[in-house]
């Protein structure tokens, strides 16, 4: 197995920030620890020709010209990336091909005569209504699903984020045989410890001394439910006034969530910090006492884990979470955090303050989700299931040829 040698398709990587790109990166540093050879190929969707090396990971571009808009762009992207695919077997002979989500890098690697692997990390389509890209049932929405459909039925195994997108790939006719579920994991050493001095610097930059802090780092957009975060403050703050919200990150929202916090007369309670270096990150997490993930009860909730609640009970944090299905996948209630109703703000409000009134039940919780991180969590855990996928699609492969 040392010798296998796995050839990746990414949307995009680092040094471009995003929790596709941090999983991605964990993926590949995993495999090579476990003894796996692994080489990258970014779609020319990541816009850059620029190679970039990460640990002893280097990431090749596909990136030849701009892309234009429309589907035009997307032709483009598949036949850029697929010329670069050629050119990378040739010189690398890869054992597996190993495309992650988005369907346009499974279309390129489609019939290359070598195994497939294709890994769905989010439902596309329903990301794109989400945001106002398009509506459900469109025909962008139908051709997107149908075109993720049709990759993974040319694919020899297909790995999926989470039990949610599993239940709907075999639903759409995929064989249990072929899906494997590798969740998101938190590689524990890789974080360093907040600092005490970085995170009494963040305390006074912000006005937080003497605060208790909800905290919520991540992409403002619609689906994130952080208006219901914002409307529970006013409501905590009646029965506890050293409440305040820091937030880090950005997004769509962001104009809309501070007009909503002038609106509820909170502006001065809640703190926005705007994008901040990963490297400063765990500071951040240091100084919140809670994080709160209030996302809304829409399919794509439903469907798809987030990242972000396993580093908040990496850091320590308390982590409450509204009861949609991507957080049950992650969050035993009243174990390793805690759940309340989506989309209401009364609800949250009671979760949270009843959060601060029990700090022994607090205590146990992050024990909990301490010991859930290090048994359930780990990326050498989740190497060891990709490499049991690679392992399939090549008897796979091997028994097709033979059945010919």
């Amino acid at each position: 197995m040392a010798c296998m040698k796995i050839l990746h398709i990414l949307d995009h990587s680092l040094p471009i920030q995003s929790g596709y790109a941090y999983r991605s990166a964990s993926i590949l540093h995993a495999l090579r620890d476990l003894g796996v050879d692994v080489s990258v190929v970014t779609s020319p969707k990541h816009n850059s020709d620029e190679v970039y090396t990460l640990g002893s990971v280097t990431y090749q571009r596909a990136w030849r010209i701009p892309l234009r808009d429309g589907v035009i762009g997307q032709v483009q992207c598949v036949l850029q990336t697929r010329q670069k695919l050629q050119e990378m077997i040739e010189s690398y002979q890869p054992d597996i091909i190993h495309a992650h989500s988005p369907c346009l890098n499974g279309l390129a690697a489609k019939r290359l005569n070598i195994p497939l692997v294709y890994e769905i990390r989010s439902s596309w389509e329903d990301a794109a209504v989400s945001s106002g890209k398009t509506g459900e049932g469109s025909l962008r929405y139908r051709l997107s699903a149908m075109l993720e459909t049709t990759v993974a039925r040319c694919a020899d195994q297909v790995v999926v984020l989470c039990i949610g997108l599993r239940d709907e790939f075999r639903r759409r006719g995929i064989p249990e045989t072929k899906l494997t579920v590798v969740g998101n994991a938190i590689d524990r050493a890789s974080f360093r410890r907040p600092d005490a001095a970085g995170i009494e610097k963040l305390r006074e930059r912000y006005g937080l001394r003497g605060k208790r802090i909800l905290g919520f780092f991540g992409s403002f957009f619609a689906w994130e439910g952080l208006d219901t975060l914002f409307r529970a403050l006013p409501l905590i703050r009646q029965q506890d006034e050293r409440i305040s919200i820091l937030l880090a990150g950005g997004g769509p929202e962001e104009k809309t969530l501070k007009s909503l916090a002038r609106e509820l007369q909170v502006a001065d309670h809640v703190h926005f910090a705007g994008r901040v270096d990963h490297e400063e990150m765990p500071d951040y997490y240091g100084v919140a006492d809670i994080m709160v993930f209030p996302r809304r009860a829409i399919r794509i909730a439903e469907m798809v884990t987030p990242l972000k609640p396993l580093e908040a009970m990496h850091f320590d944090c308390l982590v409450l979470a509204s009861n949609v299905g991507g957080h049950r996948e992650l969050i035993d209630n009243g174990s390793t955090g805690i759940l309340f109703p989506p989309d209401d703000p009364e609800a949250l409000a009671r979760s949270v303050l009843a959060a601060i009134d029990d700090d022994t039940r607090s205590a146990d919780i992050r024990r909990g989700a301490a010991r859930y991180l290090d048994t359930e969590r780990s990326w050498d855990r989740m190497a060891e299931r990709y490499v049991q996928v690679y392992e399939r699609a090549i008897t796979d492969r091997t028994l097709a040829a033979t059945q010919l």
